[in-house]
């Protein structure tokens, strides 16, 4: 029966209670709820198990064991939740097969009882900063006082709390917190929200458990494959995204603090008001709320560990699996045990990956790109991969060799069609939008929103069926069927192509890149390629219906590939509609941590190789040219070099320059920002190392530099590496990397 509440949230007690705030007629209610926890066997294993299982109940008389029969199917076994793991794994040392056992005592009760989550529009948000006395530098969680904090919420109400009495400020810190239902910061999973709880231990403050959201996380995971972004730091995403900045500042927090309170005060506030405009841009935390609404989930449950959307999925296949009178397997695999088991043992539990074919290096004329859209849900659909559909027997004979039932519809391509229906209607409400002028609407935000979340969850299904602790790997035939399925189809494609006589230049997973001697009717040969298929499938996996749908992806005119996943191409068409720019992927020219100047040979040569017909010797002239003037014009930005430091400097045992160099400003400014380091190559020193001589590289801070620096060194390990693996591509009888800063050839050349 459903629930008529709708639920803000719900979070398990010290005393493995429930507190739940849902609303309710207009009110919002927070209440205590007593639940006793269960997993299920079935009913079958509890008779031929009986005796032992009544054993059990006097040996763990302690734990509460009790077993109750839930229907002619199911038997519920209680216990209480502190004790849960030891009985689960006493289940598992007997051999009796367990289920749902890796539900919290929150996701229990939320599928007992029907809950439903409330509507985006009712959680109340606050995105908030701290600031800390930075007199001693390092960073150590909790070691020194919070001096300021700043909130601003969904609203746009701005809060500020700046007092020299820390208990008193952690009170009011607490007491603004309690009015909201979730909290965001940025990179506050790993500094604001430990830091406060740390202070607040400090005092005795019980700092109230409030959902909390790291709106970082969610950036990296939305751009994590975009390679212009150097990095996730709040100013350099805002700067970036927003035109904003966070308040420059060339000295410790606490110095603006003692001479400059104002400007002190605006420095925190900036950093929630670039929070609050970023979600108001991109609808990060908006996103999230519909995601965990069609799903049916609190926010909280969506973690900070890469499960989100396993839970998002979990919960949308439990559904339906419950709806079928069945239930989930239990994990076969626990965090503990995988984090104990050897490297052999791990390996022995991997699963193939997607193909990747070998790319053949070149320059190419006439150049298609083809994808299957929706590759692991059409899969699965055509497959009819599922557990409750895997059968030595099953009609269907999928290329892993595993078989399948074709009727009836298995959980997983239930939830799949889903999915993938709902997605269609979107993108068909957002062209009917379009065509009546509503692009700019809050109704197309909307939608389009809707859109990316069913896209998001339906492209997931493989992932979670892939992650050992979780259920769905507990028969991992399924997740090998998906792959090797996806195998099977690029082979298909390979092959389809080949009966034409083209070139095959690579293929990586769900994509094939190909070179034709002349354009082709891309719709003809998608036509063409589906027939082809349907035949193979049903010839060889015994399966009548395809749900497999070839597309074009892009076409162009000329196209260099230097390995796999490195190339770069003059784009002409992409998806149907004309184009004229240069589509660049991997190579130095969009790589983050490459100098300026080596960006900008590259994108040079590029153009060059893309957009004339030179010859090799014109190549020879062009780069001795440049190394005899480069240098002769440059700034220091345009040789500085960007590096992230990801650890702490002290657990480096053998240092590489730029940490070094962010050692030197450590020691000298007692403090690094964000965690990079921006410096130039100045020279090398010998040193004497294990008793040997090595050549080891000198260097400063870019903002220290007085204009010196190693032209050999940016010359040979910056620039000619990576103009002569493009050159090297186009004229490989050249041998490009002999033309070093020194070398005999490049001074005769000379």
């Amino acid at each position: 029966m459903q629930n008529s509440k709708k639920y803000i949230d719900l979070v398990i007690t010290k005393e493995c209670n429930l507190v739940a705030t849902y609303w309710d007629n207009g009110e919002k209610i927070q209440k205590t709820i007593g639940f006793s926890w269960y997993f299920l066997i079935t009913k079958a294993d509890y008779v031929s198990n009986e005796i032992v299982l009544k054993r059990l109940l006097s040996e763990y008389k302690r734990s509460g064991i009790r077993y109750k029969l839930e229907d002619d199917k199911w038997v519920r076994v209680y216990c209480k939740y502190p004790d849960r793991l030891t009985i689960i794994d006493k289940f598992k040392q007997l051999k009796i097969q367990t289920y749902e056992a890796d539900l919290s005592l929150v996701r229990r009760y939320w599928l007992d009882k029907h809950c439903q989550i409330a509507d985006p529009e009712q959680f109340t948000l606050l995105f908030i900063d701290i600031e800390v006395d930075d007199t001693i530098s390092g960073l150590d969680i909790g070691k020194d006082r919070i001096i300021s904090f700043a909130a601003k919420d969904n609203t746009g109400k701005e809060y500020q709390y700046v007092e020299e009495n820390e208990r008193q400020l952690l009170d009011n810190i607490c007491a603004l917190v309690k009015q909201y239902d979730i909290i965001i910061g940025w990179n506050s999973k790993k500094y604001d929200i430990p830091y406060i709880l740390t202070r607040c231990q400090i005092y005795g403050i019980e700092f109230p458990n409030i959902c909390h959201i790291d709106m970082m996380h969610r950036m990296i995971h939305a751009y994590r494959f975009d390679t212009n972004i150097r990095s996730f730091s709040l100013d350099n995403i805002a700067n970036r995204f927003l035109g904003e900045s966070k308040q420059e500042r060339t000295t410790k927090v606490i110095e603006i603090y003692k001479t400059d309170f104002e400007r002190f005060k605006l420095y925190n506030i900036t950093d929630v008001r670039l929070l609050y405009n970023l979600n108001s841009k991109f609808k990060i935390i908006d996103i999230l709320l519909k995601q965990i609404y069609w799903c049916n989930v609190t926010p909280r449950s969506l973690g900070q560990e890469g499960k989100g959307l396993y839970t998002l999925l979990d919960n949308l296949i439990l559904r339906e699996t419950h709806n079928r009178g069945d239930k989930g397997l239990s994990p076969k695999y626990t965090y503990d045990e995988l984090d104990n088991m050897s490297a052999e043992e791990l390996e022995k539990l991997d699963y193939p990956g997607g193909l990747v074919l070998d790319a053949v290096p070149g320059l190419y004329t006439n150049v298609y790109v083809f994808d299957f859209k929706t590759m692991y849900p059409s899969m699965i659909l055509t497959s009819n991969i599922g557990f409750d559909t895997l059968d030595e027997k099953g009609d269907i004979k999928n290329p892993s060799g595993a078989r399948f039932k074709s009727e009836p519809r298995s959980v997983l391509s239930t939830v799949v069609a889903e999915l993938m229906t709902k997605r269609k209607e979107y993108k068909e409400k957002k062209l009917k939008l379009i065509e009546e002028g509503k692009k700019s609407t809050t109704e197309y935000e909307a939608v389009e929103a809707d859109e990316v979340i069913v896209k998001e969850l339906g492209n997931s299904v493989y992932g979670i069926c892939g992650a050992k602790w979780g259920r769905y790997f507990s028969k991992r035939e399924i997740v090998e069927s998906i792959t090797l399925m996806g195998q099977y189809l690029l082979n298909t494609l390979k092959d389809f192509f080949k009966e034409f006589d083209y070139t095959i230049i690579t293929g990586d997973t769900d994509s094939i890149i190909i070179s034709t001697p002349s354009p082709i009717d891309v719709n003809k040969h998608i036509d063409r390629y589906h027939e082809y298929l349907e035949r193979r499938l049903l010839k060889e996996c015994n399966i009548t219906k395809s749900y497999i749908s070839l597309a074009f992806d892009r076409h162009f005119d000329k196209f260099i590939i230097v390995a796999k996943k490195n190339y770069v191409g003059h784009l002409i068409n992409q998806e149907g509609r004309s184009t004229d720019y240069i589509h660049i992927r991997g190579l130095s020219a969009v790589k983050s941590d490459t100098c300026v100047l080596a960006k900008r040979i590259v994108k040079e040569l590029i153009e060059l190789l893309l957009r004339t017909d030179k010859i090799s010797a014109d190549y020879i002239e062009w780069l001795t040219s440049y190394r005899h003037n480069i240098f002769d014009t440059i700034t220091k930005e345009d040789l500085s070099i960007h590096k992230k430091i990801p650890r702490d400097l002290s657990s480096y045992k053998t240092k590489p320059l730029s940490v070094v160099i962010a050692d030197e400003k450590v020691k000298r400014e007692g403090y690094l920002l964000h965690k990079e380091i921006e410096y130039i190559v100045t020279g090398r020193r010998s040193e004497i190392i294990d008793g040997k001589h090595r050549n080891r590289l000198t260097g400063v801070e870019t903002i220290l530099s007085d204009g010196q620096f190693d032209k050999s060194y940016y010359w040979d390990n910056l620039i000619l590496p990576n103009v002569s693996r493009l050159l090297t591509a186009v004229f490989p009888k050249v041998d490009w990397n002999e033309m070093t800063y020194n070398s005999f050839y490049q001074q005769r050349l000379l």
